[in-house]
């Protein structure tokens, strides 16, 4: 199973410890990796002290109440605060980089309704607030009173925007309910909604010969085949391995037969250079006047 990658920044224990992670590094004998942490409770004191923690463990699920959990949750929504920051660079490690923090709108943030100057922009807007626009629908709904709109035009505009989202979903974009569902009313990120249905399976590799790349590419983009090919120089001579989608394993196969097929044609026909080394063979076997009676003939 391959490894999630391990970033700069907050992370949660499955029993609920923070710590912080500073940075990966790798063992100079080994070349495992490891990581490298702190507590997160900066405000104890004579809390000085790093961790270390291989990265495979780190990375590994644990039980927890029968159900199996990622050991380490990376706080994504938790800031690296300039304290953090500078506290971890005076012991000597690189300021972590990472993306500017965006914090989360509330309910009762002010929302602009329809401000958008493009069909697409105007259509990305209401994917992106759907959720916080559900949850403002059902909190005024509630309290009988506005809130994150300044008056009923409005919020008749949002309910319109709510409606035709939900319609557009059962008709016209209903092939991406699901991805629509887990992206923007879950809230789950890009990564984590293709986790959920199933579509990072991985990749996986087979082997080809040099000279058969440029033969491959044709019946791979037959069968339209997303890969990529890597050379391997850990062994001599280097290995060619064609890297793709799990998913893509019986196109593959298809592809492969017939490329095979076209390879064990070529095979079985004559050679060109195989004939005219055998005709040069075979004039280096004549002897010396025929072959001189002949040339002087052609001549």
């Amino acid at each position: 199973m391959a490894l999630k990658r391990v970033f700069a920044g907050f992370y949660t224990r499955y029993d609920g410890k923070p710590i912080f992670v500073v940075r990966v590094l790798k063992d100079i004998d080994t070349g495992e990796s490891i990581v490298v942490c702190k507590d997160a409770s900066f405000a104890k004191e004579d809390n000085e002290h790093y961790y270390l923690i291989r990265y495979t463990s780190f990375c590994e699920q644990v039980e927890v109440d029968g159900v199996l959990r990622d050991k380490y949750v990376r706080q994504t929504r938790r800031e690296i605060d300039e304290g953090t920051v500078r506290e971890v660079y005076e012991d000597g490690f690189p300021e972590p980089k990472s993306k500017p923090f965006t914090y989360v709108d509330d309910e009762y943030a002010e929302r602009a309704i329809r401000c958008s100057r493009t069909y697409y922009e105007y259509a990305k807007d209401i994917c992106e607030n759907y959720r916080m626009d559900l949850r403002r629908y059902k909190l005024i709904r509630e309290r009988k009173q506005y809130i994150g709109v300044s008056n009923r035009e409005a919020y008749q505009a949002m309910c319109e925007d709510l409606a035709f989202a939900q319609q557009s979903l059962k008709t016209v974009l209903n092939d991406y309910a699901d991805l629509f569902r887990k992206r923007f009313s879950e809230g789950l990120s890009i990564r984590k909604a293709a986790d959920a249905m199933q579509q990072n399976r991985g990749v996986t590799n087979v082997e080809i010969q040099k000279t058969g790349i440029k033969d491959f590419d044709r019946y791979a983009k037959r069968y339209h085949i997303d890969y990529s090919i890597q050379k391997d120089l850990s062994c001599t001579p280097p290995r060619y391995l064609i890297y793709f989608k799990a998913q893509d394993t019986d196109a593959l196969s298809a592809a492969f037969k017939e490329y095979s097929a076209s390879v064990l044609d070529k095979t079985k026909r004559p050679s060109v250079l195989a004939k005219l080394h055998d005709l040069a063979q075979s004039v280096a076997n004549l002897p010396d006047k025929v072959r001189h009676k002949q040339e002087e003939r052609c001549l």
